[in-house]
């Protein structure tokens, strides 16, 4: 309907497989307590080693082809096994890892892994606080410290996509073009407008719009700035009218 290029689009329908459930636990106006037992589950490392060697598959496409694999921090607990294999099996050529933290709690009970991750994702996505955890966990006084000894130890390129709700979305990057060495790091921030506070329910559906939003734009060769503008674009559509974004450099904090 937002006539977005289907060439880049693929649905796979799984028949029989349950997707969990999730039990909430609210009391008024405070947070919600929740557990979060979804498909998970059903991923399993002989399923993934079964779809390397199944020629019928529709998950992996041709290395000479690019795929992102999209890691939600929601679910890696208990799932650490299947996250390794995709990390040492599928991630070559051209096939990449998007990483989105997901929660606060995710970063400080999976810290390790959610790391090992990282140091293999091209993509890094979270929210303020998330971040701010991921600092804490690492040791790190700010995201430029994160980002800076990250990446001293990592020979690829790393986009760190840090939302801010109403101040902002940080990009941290070493990142150039697909296929080249990584850069000198860089480090912007671009205005958008009014979204969905992180206690906002909505602002689970915004970020997921403008985690969407912004790797169909950079499926489609955009530049990182034009790849924020998109999944901005897609976040406000999701929660409210209104869309665009203006950058200007800038050192996080």
């Amino acid at each position: 309907m937002e006539d977005m290029d289907r060439s880049f689009l693929r649905v796979q329908t799984v028949e029989n497989v349950p997707t969990g459930r999730r039990v909430s636990l609210s009391y008024n106006d405070s947070r919600a307590l929740y557990t979060n037992c979804g498909a998970s589950a059903q991923f399993s490392v002989n399923f993934l080693e079964f779809a390397i060697n199944d020629k019928n598959s529709s998950i992996l496409r041709p290395e000479n082809r690019v795929q992102i694999f999209y890691i939600e921090g929601c679910f890696i607990p208990k799932r650490e096994a299947v996250t390794t294999f995709i990390v040492r099996s599928y991630i070559q050529g051209r096939r990449y890892i998007a990483l989105n933290l997901s929660a606060e709690h995710i970063v400080r009970q999976n810290f390790n892994h959610l790391l090992y991750i990282v140091s293999n994702a091209l993509f890094v996505f979270g929210n303020s606080a998330e971040f701010h955890e991921f600092c804490e966990c690492w040791g790190a006084s700010s995201t430029r410290e994160l980002a800076e000894g990250i990446v001293k130890n990592k020979q690829a390129p790393i986009i760190f996509v840090i939302n801010k709700g109403d101040d902002g979305i940080d990009l941290i990057s070493n990142y150039f073009r697909e296929g080249c060495a990584p850069g000198p790091l860089t480090f912007q921030t671009f205005n958008v407008p009014p979204s969905a506070g992180e206690d906002d329910p909505s602002a689970e559906v915004s970020d997921a719009c403008f985690v969407a939003g912004f790797l169909h734009a950079w499926l489609q060769k955009k530049e990182l700035s034009q790849c924020v503008r998109v999944g901005c674009h897609y976040a406000a559509k999701g929660v409210q009218p209104g869309s665009g974004s203006e950058s200007k450099p800038t050192t996080p904090t």
